[in-house]
């Protein structure tokens, strides 16, 4: 009884809470009770914290982010971010709560993907980025700690492509587009590319 009132609480179910636990529950209740003080609603808060800091894992909320935001993305993107954050962050830092995650232990996570190749590391990176920003959206986290790492990694070599420049080669690119007999869509994102100079994402999404 608190405050006049009959209260149950339940104390969990047997084999997982064994006699002698139910019962050490039990008598920390009534000592609470004799205190004046209502067992279940300080139980509440611990309970409530238990599921905050489930849910507010890291690997929790980039779950969460990758299902709410891959529906634009391309295919490429859809196999390689779930791939990055098995094999590389999840393993170290899956389980911390986000907001405990220090600049420095991610730093340390990168460094080890850095050793084995630049490319992924930045990616590794830029999506720890996506998903703090995500979290702090959501009321999650506090600040981006990744922004803090801008420089610390060694530079990718960027692969630029060959460009044609010759108005005669250009001619012969355009026959060839022309020329071509695959699907009305390829030969039409073909044709659009000579004319606007766009990506390849930016053609494809096209409406």
């Amino acid at each position: 009884m608190y405050l006049g009132k009959r209260r149950t609480q339940a104390l969990g179910t047997y084999p997982e809470v064994s006699l002698q636990d139910a019962r050490k529950a039990h008598m920390d209740s009534r000592a609470l009770l004799l205190q004046g003080k209502d067992p279940s609603a300080i139980k509440r808060p611990a309970k409530e914290q238990a599921r905050t800091t489930s849910t507010n894992t890291f690997e929790a909320m980039a779950g969460e982010w990758f299902s709410k935001k891959i529906q634009d993305k391309s295919e490429s993107y859809r196999v390689r971010t779930p791939r990055i954050l098995q094999q590389d962050l999840y393993p170290y830092l899956g389980s911390r709560t986000i907001n405990e995650i220090t600049t420095q232990e991610l730093l340390a996570v990168l460094r080890r993907i850095e050793d084995r190749t630049v490319d992924i590391a930045h990616r590794a990176k830029q999506t720890m980025g996506q998903v703090y920003k995500y979290a702090i959206a959501v009321g999650m986290a506090e600040r981006d700690i990744s922004a803090d790492l801008t420089g610390a990694l060694k530079v990718r070599n960027k692969k630029h492509h060959a460009a044609i420049t010759e108005p005669i080669e250009l001619s012969r690119l355009l026959v060839a587009i022309y020329a071509y007999r695959g699907t009305p869509t390829v030969s039409s994102a073909l044709k659009l590319s000579a004319l606007l100079f766009q990506r390849r994402g930016e053609i494809r999404h096209m409406e």
